[in-house]
């Protein structure tokens, strides 16, 4: 068989505002400025076009606004900037953007930037796995960084992330609420949809919370894990 023809897995997705790790940003965020993720799929009657429909999902910036990365006498540096005639010059405006931005940082070189999204997908499908691919979208001096994993067992949420190229050069985003600034790939098609988070959605994103900054090893953690997973979470 040349074409995928399994059928759609059930998947949710969540807005957790959870994501941004700042409780004055997480305490008065309103979830409205986040976009739906949309299916990225076109039916126009090719075989090889319907086999990757409902696989790939975008889903646009909340907000535009302009990121720059730099080293400036050593130190590392970013700065934003936005419409002020788009969007009110508000403490909580700067208090989210601040949150939502993640910079790391290692031996003078900027190792990952990222821009936090509060999106997370829940199924019940234990061989479904969602990668991210480059999004659509304007920079100078930055490369994407893609990467997988299997959302059965880890309710996280997914960010655009990047690497500056030269460090001797300023980097620079383009984030467009107009415009995707992630796209997501699934190994099989699914049948997408939002929802809040049930009790027993939140128990279970509870063991996996942050997981990544209490170990290097989170292989050697989810059989424990897994074990408190209920058998449905849809």
């Amino acid at each position: 068989m040349i074409f995928n023809k399994q059928k759609k897995s059930k998947v949710k997705y969540i807005i957790n505002p959870d994501a941004f790790s700042k409780t004055k940003t997480t305490d008065t965020l309103s979830l409205g400025i986040f976009k739906n993720i949309e299916t990225h799929s076109v039916d126009v009657g090719c075989p090889a076009i319907s086999s990757g429909a409902n696989r790939v999902f975008t889903v646009n910036a909340p907000i535009t606004f302009k990121l720059e990365l730099y080293f400036k006498q050593n130190v590392f540096s970013n700065q934003y900037n936005f419409d002020t005639n788009h969007y009110p010059d508000t403490e909580l405006m700067h208090n989210f953007i601040d949150s939502s931005l993640t910079m790391n940082v290692e031996r003078g070189l900027i190792i990952q930037a990222q821009h936090i999204s509060p999106y997370s997908f829940i199924t019940d499908d234990k061989d479904l796995e969602v990668m991210t691919v480059p999004p659509v979208m304007n920079s100078t001096n930055m490369k994407y960084i893609g990467g997988a994993f299997k959302p059965y067992g880890w309710i996280r949420n997914i960010n655009s992330s990047w690497h500056i190229i030269d460090n001797k050069k300023t980097g620079v985003l383009y984030f467009d609420e107009t415009k995707p600034y992630l796209t997501f790939v699934f190994n099989k098609p699914i049948d997408l949809e939002y929802t809040e988070m049930t009790p027993a959605m939140y128990n279970y994103y509870q063991q996996n919370k942050r997981i990544v900054h209490y170990t290097e090893k989170m292989s050697n953690l989810y059989p424990t894990i897994l074990s408190r997973r209920p058998n449905k979470l849809l």
